[in-house]
């Protein structure tokens, strides 16, 4: 009747009471009817308190218990939006997916942080000796020792039933975990003479052959371990202790992997407490790296062997999925 708001209002809602913009607020008192209630603000003429009337004719009954008002003055209710409860609550709910989206980036950055770190690390295990001027003059050196004459010799005489027993021990307790059937199709890598592939079909594993630079029939047959002359997808098992002498490790799993059946076991004599030999073209200080290598492999397990000068054997087997391209 008097240009008074009559209505109920909510907290928080900005309403236009006598041209200007008040905000309604709760508060942990009960205030009389009489009470002035303080309007909070510089208005031309300075603070001023509303009366007990006013604050009746402003808010009904019902709403006047805890209530206290507070005035916005300067602005005019089109350019002062409503500021309800609920759109407050929309403004923080629709913080949330940003906020979500920060947090997921950042989770990233460390994730992608921490791998990079590890890569790292795992890089810094693995040196490979880059002495050699070309690929031939790699080749030539390590069929120099392959083709030295003493060393043949030894390999062929007293060394050969020594190393055969060895290896023999060595397959029998993989096919004894499972990792090895008579029926598998195996290959030796860098076999130079082939005792372990003696030793394969010694055991009963007869569908063996090894591969070297320097083929020795019927055993090893002429290949380079960079590049193994078989089809995609070939053999069920694959054993090899020559990695250290690997000029391009990545390449030398690569041709392991794409070789192995899906499904397929490659099992790996390693050195990593010492520094191989003058012929040996890396040098491995820890299982990391070399697992790394391995794009389509699951590690079965890491263990201590002692293998002619050997320290660790790591068997991995290959994911089952689309063959190799």
């Amino acid at each position: 009747s008097e240009g008074f708001l009559c209505r109920p209002v909510r907290e928080g809602e900005a309403v236009l009471f006598a041209g200007r913009v008040v905000i309604v607020s709760f508060c942990n008192q009960d205030f009389p009817a009489w009470f002035p209630i303080r309007r909070r603000g510089f208005t031309p003429i300075g603070r001023r308190i509303l009366s007990g009337k006013e604050v009746n004719h402003f808010l009904p009954s019902i709403n006047r218990r805890n209530l206290m008002v507070f005035a916005t003055v300067g602005m005019n209710s089109e350019k002062f939006p409503s500021l309800t409860r609920a759109r407050i609550v929309k403004a923080f709910i629709l913080c949330i997916p940003l906020s979500a989206l920060l947090l997921a980036l950042s989770f990233t950055a460390d994730y992608r942080s921490r791998s990079s770190l590890a890569a790292e690390k795992a890089s810094s295990d693995l040196h490979v000796r880059r002495s050699y001027k070309s690929y031939e003059e790699y080749v030539n050196r390590q069929m120099r020792k392959t083709l030295d004459p003493k060393l043949r010799q030894i390999w062929t005489t007293q060394d050969w039933m020594r190393k055969v027993e060895v290896f023999s021990q060595f397959f029998s307790r993989l096919r004894d975990e499972g990792l090895l059937r008579n029926e598998s199709k195996c290959l030796c890598v860098g076999a130079r003479v082939g005792q372990e592939v003696q030793a394969l079909r010694d055991i009963g594993v007869n569908d063996s052959v090894g591969i070297d630079l320097v083929p020795y029939p019927p055993l090893v047959q002429k290949g380079d371990f960079h590049s193994q002359p078989f089809a995609n997808d070939t053999f069920d098992f694959e054993f090899s202790n020559v990695f250290d002498h690997a000029l391009y490790p990545d390449r030398f799993v690569g041709e392991i992997e794409r070789t192995l059946k899906p499904g397929g076991i490659c099992v790996l004599h390693l050195i990593i407490r010492t520094r191989g030999d003058k012929y040996s073209a890396n040098d491995l200080f820890s299982v990391r790296p070399l697992i790394h290598l391995f794009k389509r492999s699951d590690v079965v397990h890491v263990r201590q062997v002692d293998g002619f000068g050997l320290d660790t054997e790591i068997v991995l087997r290959k994911k089952s999925g689309r063959s190799s391209s």
